[in-house]
Formats: structure tokens, sequence, C-alpha cells
């Protein structure tokens, strides 16, 4: 809340400032995961890089400069869902009690990736065929 009313609430700037800082950390650890993956593998791992794709979307907004996604981790994340979904664009790679799907995206995880990281067309032309190949019911359907 604090990024959208900077201006208007006293103690927001504080907000952001401290998020901003948090975030950074977070960015800090990732750099240390040179294959752009998540510990939580992929389908718990969908929760994490949606808030993070968001959060650093909201922050390069707010900041005007492109600190917040030029990062190694980004980079190697459109690496981390490419290979891990299986032929057909409809299951990943499940790992130990993983569901064989993502619980959040990868679309947004994706779109973000191309737009402000990779400018390739690779990302969203991926976004599209998991889009397009989707289960709309059954055990692969998303909840």
């Amino acid at each position: 809340g604090g990024i959208c009313k900077l201006h208007d609430v006293e103690g927001a700037k504080q907000w952001y400032q401290q998020s901003a800082a948090i975030f950074q950390r977070t960015m800090d650890i990732l750099r240390l995961v040179v294959d752009g993956s998540l510990n939580e593998g992929v389908t718990y791992g969908s929760y994490t890089s949606r808030a993070i794709t968001q959060f650093a979307f909201l922050l390069n907004r707010r900041s005007k400069t492109a600190e917040f996604v030029q990062h190694p981790w980004f980079e190697k994340h459109f690496d981390f869902l490419k290979y891990t979904i299986l032929p057909g664009y409809r299951e990943t790679v499940g790992i130990a009690d993983s569901s064989p799907t993502w619980f959040y995206g990868p679309e947004s995880q994706l779109h973000f990736l191309d737009r402000f990281v990779l400018n390739t067309g690779e990302a969203n032309w991926l976004a599209g065929r998991i889009r397009e190949n989707r289960a709309k019911s059954g055990r692969l359907a998303q909840a």
C-alpha cells in the first residue's frame, strides 16, 4: 500500500523505503541462485516468483529506473520456467509432493520477464503456449 500512497499517506515513504530494502536483500540472496530456480520447486515456487515479479514491477514503476529488474536471477528464471515444462505445455516437472502444474501463473511471470528483462518475445510466446494448452478441468486444472 505504501507504494501506491507514497505522497498521500504519512508513513508511506518509510514503508516504501523499508520494503525496497527488504526486497533488495531478497534479490541479494537470489544472486547466489545461478540457475533461476527456487528452493520450493516449480509448483510452490510459482507463489514466490509471482510475488517477486509483481513487487519488482511496482518498485520499478515507482522508482522509474530499471534497478529492480536488472538482475541475473530474473534472466535465468525464464530458463527455469522453460526447462521445467513437459512437452505439451500443460504439466511441469513435479518433484516430491508437488502438483504437476503451477499454483500461480506462470503467464504473469513470463510476461514480466519478457517486458522488463528479456525483450525477445520468447517468454510471451511460451506464456501463449501454456495458456492455449492449459487444462480446463480434471486433475491438471488450476484450482
